[in-house]
């Protein structure tokens, strides 16, 4: 792995290990701007370990290297807001231009990644545990873990999180929420009020402040929609 704070302008500090060692080099004043990860290392696309890593570096811009295109490896790219993916036999040349580009901001998949991409955000699996900051929806167990904390769901509100979850960063509309939650057939009504309540519920649940959410956000007149306020340029609109 590097932790990479200048290069032509950025210092690359190379260090072995995963994502857990760069968290301890993050008590260091220095921040860093990107990572350059081995993504074929299980260990470094544990969900926990990621809600432990963007809690502590949320800026922190990600680059990977990987063999493994599977599904569930690109899904997990794109939920832990990796800028940049390469094949792990990429140049110097290629991955030095994927640092710089994440650093800028830019989004830098390899070509062959593309279709795999877009896959991922057109037909997304439900995964069973979504990361979103220092949050952890563990959609099969109808819980969420919020800094180490298990927090229980009613069987409403983990539905609920779990259609949020499963479209991270892209408004859910009320008809599909009615749907997909209260079970309203094709064609029936449901009741915002209804949606609202729920959405109450939640927020007391796993926001530090209910009144300023950070996780449960609604777009007014079309629906609500999961995504970190605190690491928007790492979330994408998926």
């Amino acid at each position: 792995m590097l932790s990479v704070t200048e290069e032509r302008g950025l210092e690359i500090v190379a260090g072995a290990g995963g994502v857990l060692e760069i968290l301890d080099a993050s008590k260091s004043p220095r921040s860093t701007d990107v990572l350059l990860i081995d993504a074929d290392q299980p260990a470094n696309l544990d969900v926990h370990t990621w809600a432990l890593f963007r809690s502590a570096m949320p800026l922190t811009r990600v680059v990977a290297l990987i063999s493994d295109v599977a599904p569930e490896i690109i899904e997990s790219l794109l939920a832990f807001g990796v800028m940049a993916a390469l094949s792990d036999e990429a140049t110097p040349h290629a991955i030095t231009n994927a640092i710089r580009n994440a650093a800028g901001g830019i989004l830098d998949y390899e070509a062959h990644l593309i279709a795999k991409v877009k896959d991922a955000l057109m037909y997304p699996r439900d995964s069973g545990s979504i990361a979103v900051g220092d949050l952890v929806v563990e959609t099969s167990q109808g819980v969420v873990v919020r800094n180490g904390e298990r927090i229980v769901l009613t069987p409403l509100e983990a539905a609920f999180v779990h259609v949020l979850a499963n479209n991270l960063g892209r408004v859910v509309q009320y008809e599909d929420l009615y749907r997909k939650v209260w079970n309203v057939a094709e064609g029936g009504t449901g009741s915002p009020d209804q949606v609202w309540s729920c959405v109450k519920r939640l927020r007391s649940k796993i926001e530090a402040d209910p009144s300023d959410p950070r996780f449960i956000h609604s777009v007014r007149g079309v629906g609500y929609v999961l995504r970190d306020r605190e690491n928007d340029r790492n979330i994408r609109s998926w």
